[in-house]
């Protein structure tokens, strides 16, 4: 597979919701996103669930994968933290909805440095000449309940913000988690918060 092709796959993947469609407004925003120069710690992400359940603190990350051109692949995860600041949820008020959590995530400060060595490393391959792409996809693995039961229905939408992207891209919209069978059996046993 293409490098520019598993870089668009891998950054239009948002975990569990990867099956659904991107909206027709974002796809050329995304297509422009390019990780391996944009300021990592403007990177934002959005994830709306209903109340019914929420994503585990240390649950939600960013999986990237390196390629250069005769090296191995290299993959490494970071951590996504919940973030409560003003700028980063302002604009995402037009998606609040009733019965809905919306919470937005940043990379940890700790992984900061370590993301932008990935950078450097592709930088420094590309002066070399190599070729090489910088991928990602955004991944919520744990999840678990606030009421009594797992919801027959999950519907989940997902937001990425960059400082290229002028305000918040939606990559999915309203994708029901429960919809697929091995992430609703999954679900279905969900602890508690």
């Amino acid at each position: 597979m293409p490098g520019w092709l598993r870089a668009l796959l891998l950054s239009l993947t948002l975990g569990l919701v990867g099956c659904a469609s991107v909206p027709l407004g974002s796809v050329v925003p995304l297509l422009r996103l390019d990780l391996a120069t944009t300021r990592i710690e403007a990177l934002r992400v959005a994830v709306r669930l209903p109340e019914a359940v929420r994503p585990r603190a240390g649950g939600v990350v960013l999986d990237v994968v390196l390629t250069r051109q005769g090296l191995p692949e290299l993959k490494q995860g970071y951590l996504l933290v919940e973030t409560e600041g003003a700028a980063d949820l302002a604009g995402l008020v037009g998606q609040q909805r009733p019965g809905f959590r919306l919470t937005a995530y940043r990379l940890g400060a700790e992984d900061l440095e370590r993301f932008r060595a990935v950078q450097d490393a592709l930088a420094e391959a590309r002066v070399r000449g190599q070729s090489g792409s910088l991928g990602f996809g955004i991944a919520t693995r744990e999840f678990c309940r606030t009421g009594s039961g797992t919801p027959g229905r999950i519907p989940a939408s997902t937001y990425l913000m960059t400082a290229e992207s002028n305000g918040w891209l939606t990559v999915s919209e309203d994708f029901d988690l429960m919809g697929e069978p091995t992430v609703a059996a999954a679900l279905a046993d969900l602890a508690p918060c």
